[in-house]
């Protein structure tokens, strides 16, 4: 098994969940987006569903909005469930088609989430929740240049995103790139997404740093995490 120090910080289950507002009455709009009490969101969403107000998009976005509440929750299949009525009511929504992604990504359904998220995509140009999203299925499913390619594009809009970084490394040394992986390791840890002295008591520890080497730099650890890298990232 890998070791975590060195893994990226984002798991395979990690994922970017985002809820668009929607014009609605303020106190059902508070209550149904808020993250300080999962249940009252529930409650407040709940009441939105069952409304006869609420309708097409409007019964989209509050069924988005309690799949969020439930995957908080570890409610996986109501989450599921959720994210699959709002995207019945609206197929246009790109959040809606992100989310629904995260929960078959929760289910290890990766393919189907990378279906998903490239209807996320398709539908908002640029949108990198979902990039970020399906670089980590695409390497769930060990397609390692593309999940390259994903996280990439999320670095080049957010460039201090050290989950993504740590994924790219580590997706890099998987697909060969030696060179890539230990300059996104080096970022990371300059970064503070990896911890430098986690790192090098590691690296000493399986061998690949003398135990007498100073480990105060990154510059100091370079040559053993290049020659960790370069054994494949064990």
């Amino acid at each position: 098994m890998r070791n975590s120090l060195l893994l990226r910080a984002a798991s395979i289950g990690a994922v970017c969940i985002v809820v668009t507002a929607t014009p609605a009455p303020a106190n059902t709009q508070d209550e149904c987006t808020q993250s300080d009490d999962w249940w009252l969101r529930i409650k407040a969403c709940t009441a939105a569903i069952e409304s006869p107000r609420w309708t097409g998009a409007l019964a989209a976005w509050a069924y988005s909005n309690r799949a969020v509440a439930h995957a908080a929750l570890g409610n996986a299949l109501e989450a599921f469930d959720d994210h699959r009525k709002a995207v019945s009511l609206n197929p246009n929504d790109p959040v809606a088609r992100n989310n629904k992604g995260n929960s078959h990504a929760d289910f290890r359904e990766y393919k189907r989430a990378l279906a998903e998220y490239d209807s996320a995509i398709r539908l908002r140009p640029g949108y990198v929740n979902a990039y970020y999203n399906r670089a980590n299925a695409h390497f769930a499913l060990e397609d390692f240049a593309a999940a390259v390619d994903d996280f990439s594009v999320v670095l080049e809009d957010r460039p201090d995103d050290g989950d993504a970084l740590t994924g790219r490394a580590e997706a890099r040394c998987l697909a060969g790139d030696i060179e890539g992986s230990v300059g996104d390791r080096l970022d990371a840890l300059r970064l503070g997404t990896l911890a430098l002295d986690d790192t090098a008591a590691y690296l000493q520890e399986t061998g690949y740093l003398r135990q007498d080497a100073e480990a105060e730099t990154i510059d100091a650890i370079a040559p053993g995490l290049a020659a960790w890298t370069e054994a494949g990232c064990p």
